[in-house]
């Protein structure tokens, strides 16, 4: 094992001993069909970098939030926490994450589906994407849902229900390809509607009662309406059995 300042400088793989400088999804996904994400969840504790990386990481962080022309730009109360040293880096990353969510869920879900974008890809990745599993678990859909002529793959046993009631009932719709921008503590955000039925220009939102008062919900929902739409939930009342969803659907269209 290669060695350098007494750290090691490789990490080898769990899976097929293989010795990398970093263990990475992309590694993962095209060598053994798991993410890295269920790669952290079954090898619990197990480093992805090597001793080296992560002590260059470390040093190389340390350095740039030493450099003045950083510290210029720091708000002053990111400069007062620097100051006193009483940082936490993980929820700053967090509140960045959160903010980022949106926009790059919704890049992801219409940026890789066009054809355009489809080309732009290498070969691997191509195929990648060209796979309807691997598709839905980069886009947090891990509930298989079969249909007559299809299987989808969606985020909640609600839409799994709702889905299966539509295709039992004979409606034709979409799953998650209509977007809204909706504005919400502070700033614009996209917001993607659960189902569309395209021959009757109708909305349905999937959530359980109790989310149905939360502002941030709501603002979603008044998206839609603005933009001349009729959008409506579906909850528990709905999806009791195929009977209540009919009842309920047979309100906004004709089965």
């Amino acid at each position: 094992m290669c060695t350098k300042d007494g750290l090691k400088l490789h990490i080898e793989c769990p899976i097929c001993h293989k010795k990398y400088k970093m263990i990475t999804n992309n590694h993962l996904v095209k060598k053994h069909n798991i993410t890295l994400e269920e790669f952290r969840n079954t090898y619990k504790g197990y480093p992805t970098e090597s001793e080296y990386l992560q002590k260059v990481r470390v040093d190389v962080g340390l350095a740039i939030g030493s450099k003045e022309s950083v510290k210029s730009f720091r708000s002053a109360k990111a400069k007062k926490q620097h100051e006193s040293g009483n940082l936490n880096p993980s929820k700053t990353l967090n509140d960045l994450w959160e903010n980022k969510r949106d926009w790059m869920r919704e890049r992801q879900h219409i940026g890789n589906s066009t054809e355009v974008e489809f080309k732009r890809k290498s070969e691997v990745s191509r195929r990648l994407w060209s796979c309807p599993e691997w598709v839905n678990s980069r886009r947090d859909r891990n509930i298989r849902c079969e249909l007559s002529d299809n299987v989808l793959y969606v985020r909640s046993s609600y839409e799994k229900v709702a889905c299966e009631f539509l295709d039992s009932l004979g409606v034709k719709f979409e799953y998650e390809t209509r977007v809204f921008k909706y504005y919400y503590d502070g700033r614009f955000r996209n917001y993607i509607v659960d189902l569309y039925l395209p021959l009757h220009d109708i909305y349905l939102e999937v959530k359980p009662k109790d989310f149905e008062s939360d502002d941030k919900n709501k603002a979603k929902i008044q998206s839609v309406i603005d933009s001349g739409n009729i959008i409506t939930y579906v909850d528990e009342d709905w999806i009791r059995s195929i009977d209540d969803f009919k009842s309920h659907l047979s309100e906004y269209i004709k089965i």
